[in-house]
Formats: C-alpha cells, sequence, structure tokens
C-alpha cells in the first residue's frame, strides 16, 4: 500500500496523463504541493489514503502487541477484515491506476480551484487520520465481545488512540470550517451542508464514547453504551467516507 501510494504521488509529480486518475485531477500548471494532493483529490485516490493509514495504523498496532497478545490478535484480524473491504474497492469499484483509453494527452483536466486552497494539503488527512482512527478501539471493542473479554482493559489498551483519533478529527474540522468560510463564502465558518454534518457526526458519537467510558473504568456503568457509541463512531465514519 505504501508502494501503491507512492506510485500515484509519483504519476502525478511527472504529469503521467496516461493514468486516467492524474489525467482528472492534475495538469502541468498545478503547483508541486497540489500535485502531491491529488492523491486524495478523487474518490479512488481517497479510498487508495484510508486504506494506507489503516495499514500504517495496524502495523504500530502490531508493534505494540505485547499489552495483550490474544486480544490484539483478534483486533488485528479485524482490522484486516475492514482492509480487505478497501481493498476490495480499490481493485474492482474505483482503481486508482486504471488507464486511459486512447493517446496519451498532452495536459490534464486540472484541479477544481475551490480545491486549490493551502488547507487541501493539509485538511483531507486530518480528517483522515480521525476517520480511519476509530477503527481500531471498534476493533478492540468488536474483538472483546468475541472473546468474552473480562473487565475494562480494552478501554484502558486504546484509550490514547481514542484521544489521538478525537484530536485529529477536531483538528481537521475547524480546518475545514476556515476553508469553508476563506473559501466558499458561506457568510460563517458553519453551512449545514452534508459533507460538514458527516465529519460532525462521528465527532459527536466519539466524543460521548471518551466520556462514557470513564463511566465504565470508574462506576462499572454504560458498558452497552460504550460497544454501541464506539461501533456507531465506526459506522458513520465509513458513511462519511463514502460520502
Amino acid at each position: 500500500l505504501t508502494c501503491a501510494a507512492f506510485a500515484l504521488v509519483w504519476a502525478a509529480l511527472t504529469n503521467d496523463y496516461s493514468v486516467s486518475y492524474i489525467l482528472h485531477h492534475t495538469n502541468r500548471a498545478l503547483p508541486g504541493a497540489y500535485k502531491f494532493a491529488a492523491l486524495w483529490s478523487g474518490q479512488e485516490g481517497s479510498l487508495l489514503l484510508w486504506a494506507w493509514l489503516l495499514s500504517a495504523y495496524g502495523f504500530v498496532l502490531r508493534s505494540r502487541h505485547r499489552v495483550d497478545v490474544r486480544l490484539t490478535a483478534y483486533a488485528s484480524t479485524i482490522l484486516a477484515g475492514i482492509q480487505i473491504f478497501f481493498l476490495l474497492l480499490l481493485n474492482f469499484a474505483a482503481p486508482p491506476f486504471a488507464i486511459q483509453p486512447g493517446p496519451v494527452a498532452l495536459d490534464g483536466f486540472g484541479l477544481n480551484p475551490l480545491l486549490q486552497y493551502p488547507e487541501m494539503v493539509m485538511h483531507p488527512p486530518m480528517l483522515y487520520l480521525g476517520y480511519v482512527g476509530f477503527s481500531v478501539p471498534f476493533a478492540f471493542a468488536l474483538g472483546a465481545l468475541m472473546m468474552r473479554y473480562p473487565g475494562e482493559k480494552w478501554i484502558r489498551i486504546t484509550r490514547v488512540w481514542t484521544m489521538a483519533t478525537w484530536m485529529f478529527l477536531t483538528l481537521g474540522i475547524f480546518m475545514g470550517m476556515h476553508w469553508a468560510y476563506a473559501v466558499l463564502g458561506w457568510g460563517g465558518y458553519w453551512g449545514w451542508d452534508p459533507v460538514e454534518n458527516a465529519s460532525f457526526m462521528p465527532w459527536l458519537t466519539g466524543t460521548a464514547f471518551l466520556h462514557s467510558v470513564m463511566m465504565q473504568e470508574k462506576k462499572g456503568m454504560m458498558k452497552s453504551w460504550n460497544v454501541w457509541l464506539i461501533f456507531s463512531t465506526f459506522l458513520l465514519t465509513l458513511l462519511g467516507t463514502l460520502l
């Protein structure tokens, strides 16, 4: 996946218009930063970024498997299942390396002017770090259910993951708000656009999860609430991604 992401960025930087995705999202006059950002400028590239980030999170998870070998094994298998879903999308539904039929074009179609803003380089990756990151606590929660894991250890293991993921998602939403204010001219920072709402809904359930896990740790309450909240957050991140 790292090689695939590098190949797509390299194709953008070297103006390889034989690749349909590069033809439709870049052109020769586009600054280098936006050519790099072509990785997440369209659907196919965004799905590749999602899968790459998931593999990076999975790599870190496996490197920390000693915190609980058996539970981490369950969580890793669940993450692998999610990864298979995205790899199927990348291979059959939205292949980023599809070849453009006919002779190779001399120049690309360029990037939507609304996307040519400095936050294009930072906002989508930050949002995706938040979206993808919630897969890890979801995998641990589902793994704990499958192995009938007693106690709250899965919460303690995933606390840092959840807080870091929540922070990335929060920063991504704030960047998007500023982008909307500066470029789209909605007259404010929030226009209740479907894409904005799609990022806000997992933030709400993720914030509720962060608070309710404290109740489970301290008082043994809200166990079923926590499972449903992290499941809902994960499903809403998928909705946000596909929307």
